[in-house]
């Protein structure tokens, strides 16, 4: 037997198991059981207990029937649990149970290779009679002359939803025969749709809160996990528009959470390439209210404090999309979204154009004096349309020494932030 430790499952059909098994997240490897003439055959082989958080790996089971990689006939829940092992037999052959009565198997995966010789294997159960599976999955082989399936092989007066299986492993179909029962989000799924993350947000029914069962690290594993170590699963949409018209979004699964943001405004000129929307323009003086506050105390926190209201909020950025802190100025070419407090929807952006300011960094002071002097003499271009508003100083029209003045008056007598 080389490695493996003969075993003798835990249960029978007269001594079923009755208590609680919790693995605690830990795996049982290299059993061995071959017996052509035994039933009910597995880690247990009975149970009306409740069995969870173990896993059976590189194991070997053969009997005759009623033979499960965990559980040869479950009257209880099997809760949690995963196979990765070879399970053979005659009838009434599951990855996960061989025979499930009257309770639940939930959260678990068959990865092994699962086979009857005569009729009714299944990926994760063989025959589910008065009973539920719910959220499991399986990748392996499933083969049976009569009654073989991805999920289960006979389905009988029993609910089974939101599961899955490898079509590249297994041809048929989900559930080889059903008798008054209920098969609900239950279905084949390509290696591609595994490894991609899909099943995975599938079997965790989109919860992506850390309360999820199920795992994958995208670009590691090729099937989830019940390992919480492992990444979770975001379905993120990307969207090719701008906030005025989003378009139709493509999703990806990821392992990093995507922005609920939808995308910003291309402003060009004051004028949105995606949409056409024209920009707002937030005109600051240096010594009068506008947007309600005042320059002279432009840090972010100063601006925030005095535009948030009970119904809505602001984000403010530079002029070059990153977010502003507490202590940032806010200067010539920021932006500054307004959202609604409740529904968190985008109101409006608007841009910042603080006269006097040419270079956006909050300040008006001797810099912008000698930049503005040195367009006004023709020596200098400001090409940026927000610098080109702020060298106005004087908001004639022309951009010209009076507009340097205007600056130099303005910082000479604090009426703004002063270097």
């Amino acid at each position: 037997m080389g490695n493996y430790l003969e075993w003798t499952p835990i249960g029978s059909r007269d001594n079923m198991y009755s208590g609680t098994f919790d693995g605690q997240g830990h795996k049982i490897t290299g059993l061995y059981f071959d017996d052509a003439s035994a039933e009910y055959v597995g880690l247990f082989g009975c149970s009306d207990g409740r069995i969870k958080n173990v896993g059976v790996v590189g194991s070997y089971f053969n009997g005759k029937g009623y033979v499960g990689g965990v559980c040869g006939v479950n009257h209880g829940t099997i809760v949690n649990c995963y196979n990765t092992s070879t399970v053979n037999g005659v009838f009434y052959v599951g990855g996960i149970s061989g025979y499930n009565r009257d309770r639940k198997i939930e959260n678990c995966y068959n990865t092994g290779a699962i086979s009857a010789s005569n009729y009714v294997a299944g990926g994760i159960v063989g025959y589910n009679c008065f009973a539920t599976v719910n959220n499991c999955f399986s990748s392996g082989e499933v083969t049976a002359p009569d009654r073989a399936g991805g999920v289960c092989g006979f389905n009988d007066i029993s609910t089974i939803s939101n599961c899955y299986y490898n079509s590249k492993l297994f041809k048929g179909d989900a559930v080889g025969k059903s008798s008054g029962s209920t098969e609900e989000n239950v279905s084949a799924k390509t290696a591609t749709q595994f490894t991609s993350g899909e099943v995975a947000y599938l079997l965790s029914n989109g919860v992506t809160d850390g309360t999820q069962v199920w795992y994958q690290t995208l670009g590691t594993d090729g099937y989830p996990t019940l390992d919480n170590t492992h990444g979770t699963v975001y379905y993120n949409a990307s969207y090719p528009g701008c906030v005025g018209a989003p378009g139709t979004p493509t999703y990806k699964y990821e392992n990093v959470a995507g922005s609920e943001e939808l995308p910003p405004h291309n402003f060009v000129d004051g004028i949105c390439t995606i949409c056409g929307a024209e920009q707002h323009i937030v005109i600051i003086e240096a010594d009068m209210h506008a947007e309600g506050f005042v320059l002279g105390a432009n840090t972010a926190a100063d601006c925030q404090a005095e535009l948030n209201t009970s119904d809505m909020y602001v984000k403010i950025k530079n002029i070059n999309g990153v977010a502003l802190t507490d202590t940032d100025l806010v200067g010539t070419g920021a932006t500054i979204t307004y959202y609604n407090r409740t529904t968190n929807a985008e109101i409006k952006t608007v841009t910042v154009v603080l006269y006097g300011d040419v270079n956006g960094d909050g300040l008006v002071d001797s810099t912008d004096k000698d930049t503005v002097m040195l367009k006004a003499v023709g020596a200098a271009e400001i090409e940026n349309v927000w610098f080109s508003l702020a060298a106005d100083a004087n908001r004639d029209g022309a951009v010209d020494a009076f507009d340097a003045s205007q600056i130099s008056y303005n910082y000479a007598k604090n009426r703004v932030n002063k270097q």
